[in-house]
């Protein structure tokens, strides 16, 4: 079964449709929104390569209905040394 799940970051409106494939009969548990959304702020979003998720500090699931989740996250982000932008801030999304 697919599942869209929507992220909202909790401050600055960040927010992505992710679409994974679960089995039919699997809960989705904050752990694994958690990785999900992880891994696609590192690598995927407008900010790979200059920032990466170091922690994320509170996520709150919505299922719509067996298909549509949206997972409201505040996380801390990092700057990743040397990044192409010269950037060296962190902070919360």
């Amino acid at each position: 079964m697919k599942k869209t799940i929507v992220i909202f970051s909790s401050l600055f409106f960040w927010f992505a449709g992710l679409s994974y494939s679960f089995a039919s009969e699997s809960l989705i548990s904050h752990s694994k929104v958690s990785h999900l959304v992880k891994d696609y702020y590192d690598t995927r979003s407008e900010w790979r390569g200059v920032f990466r998720m170091s922690n994320i500090e509170k996520i709150r699931l919505d299922e719509h209905d067996r298909n549509h989740i949206t997972a409201y996250v505040r996380y801390q982000y990092v700057a990743i040394p040397s990044n192409h932008e010269g950037r060296r801030d962190e902070g919360h999304d």
